[in-house]
């Protein structure tokens, strides 16, 4: 999968309008909240990649979400 794939696929987990770029902090979005946390453990199970709600709660930026996949050019 491709960066811009995978942005558009975590926006759409995430429910939000915000376009996402790798040094957007989670902290910022409106929508980073507990339910938001579990949709993307939820999204990252999809990659093979599980995460306890700890490590989820580590997550300060989508480049930290993204460092957990690997994802073509």
């Amino acid at each position: 999968m491709k960066k811009e794939e995978f942005l558009s696929k975590l926006k759409e987990a995430l429910h939000t309008q915000t376009n996402l770029l790798p040094e957007t902090n989670l902290n910022d979005l409106e929508e980073w909240d507990s339910l938001a946390k579990l949709e993307v453990q939820v999204f990252l199970e999809e990659f093979g990649v599980k995460l306890s709600y700890a490590d989820i709660d580590q997550l300060k930026t989508v480049q930290d979400i993204m460092s957990r996949v690997t994802l073509g050019d």
